[in-house]
Parts: C-alpha cells; sequence; structure tokens
C-alpha cells in the first residue's frame, strides 16, 4: 500500500506542475510485443498442498493498454514524462500479464520525443504467485498526426517472485525485448 500512495503522489504532482509550466500532451493508447526471459519461471496453479501444480513461463506475448504524460520544456529541447501500463499476456492478466509505472526523461526534437526510462513493475504468474521489480529502458515517441502518435521501445524488466511456496519463492530473472504502440494525443 505504501508504493501505492507514493505513486499517487508523484502522478498528482506530476500532472499539476505540468499543466502549470509547459506544455503537456496526453496520450491514451494500445501496445503490445513480446518479451523474453532469462530463464523458465514457475507459478502455481492452484493451492493445494496435496498435490501442487505448476505453470512453466518462457516468453510472454503481451498486449494491453496504456497512459503516458510527456512534457516538452519550452527553448530547452528537454522532455520528461510518466507513464503506467496494464498488458495481458495472451489475452490473460494472471497468467503472465504486467502492471507497470514509470518514469522518462529525454530530448524533443519537433514531433520526435527520444527519452530513457525507469520504473517499477509487477508480474501475476497465478492466482498465488507475483514477480515484482525494477524496469529500465529506451524509447522514441513519434506525433504522426495531430491527435496519432507511434511509439517503439526497448525495455528490459528484472523480477524476483515473491516468498511463496519453496518452488516458487525467489525466483529470479530477465523479462526483455520491443514493445510497439499506437496512441491517441489529446
Amino acid at each position: 500500500m505504501k508504493l501505492n500512495k507514493i505513486a499517487v503522489s508523484i502522478s498528482l504532482t506530476t500532472i499539476l506542475s505540468t499543466m502549470v509550466f509547459s506544455a503537456t500532451n496526453h496520450y491514451i493508447g494500445l501496445k503490445g510485443g513480446t518479451l523474453n526471459t532469462s530463464k523458465s519461471i514457475y507459478g502455481y496453479k492452484d493451492d493445494s498442498d496435496l498435490n501442487p501444480a505448476l505453470i512453466k513461463y518462457d516468453d510472454a506475448k503481451l498486449i494491453g493498454v496504456e497512459y503516458q504524460l510527456l512534457t516538452n520544456i519550452e527553448n530547452n529541447f528537454i522532455m520528461w514524462g510518466i507513464g503506467t501500463e496494464v498488458m495481458f499476456n495472451d489475452g490473460n492478466f494472471l497468467e503472465g500479464g504486467m502492471v507497470a509505472l514509470d518514469c522518462k526523461l529525454g530530448t524533443y526534437y519537433k514531433d520526435f520525443n527520444f527519452y530513457g526510462l525507469i520504473g517499477y513493475g509487477l508480474q501475476s504468474l497465478s492466482d498465488y504467485t507475483v514477480a515484482t521489480g525494477m524496469l529500465y529502458g529506451i524509447g522514441v515517441n513519434y506525433n504522426m498526426f495531430k491527435h496519432m502518435s507511434l511509439k517503439i521501445e526497448y525495455r528490459n524488466y528484472d523480477f524476483k517472485t515473491t516468498d511463496n511456496e519453496d518452488l516458487t519463492k525467489n525466483q529470479t530473472y530477465t523479462l526483455s525485448g520491443v514493445l510497439a504502440g499506437i496512441s491517441m494525443k489529446f
């Protein structure tokens, strides 16, 4: 819950300051791609102590929705922003889906925003197993039309499963790959 309060505080501060001091662009859109794992990981299929069934995960084929706020500081070519996303793995959130919150910092030129990003993510491996960790990457956002943009990002997630049952606890792994998206700008 403490992480939720921090994320809400950062989001509200960012939104209010960008509305007052600079040109703000809001984006809502679809994003997808495949992220590769550094090794196979496991989640519990159910909570049965008698005969535990495991789900094995390798690559994550993700598609989902995102919101991002990008701010271009006039006369300085500096851009920064925040973003959040909810992604589904093969249409299922509980079996490989992800939630992430990130901060972006970079530069802009005309209709392009180039940025590095850092943040925090959560991946659900089953009803009973989740992994959390840091994310980082780079990206570019292109304002194709007045109210439409395209983006491509390379992202790397360093995850560790929470303390759970012996078979699934403390698994460390990396998810990395390219995600692309299309957004409506307002």
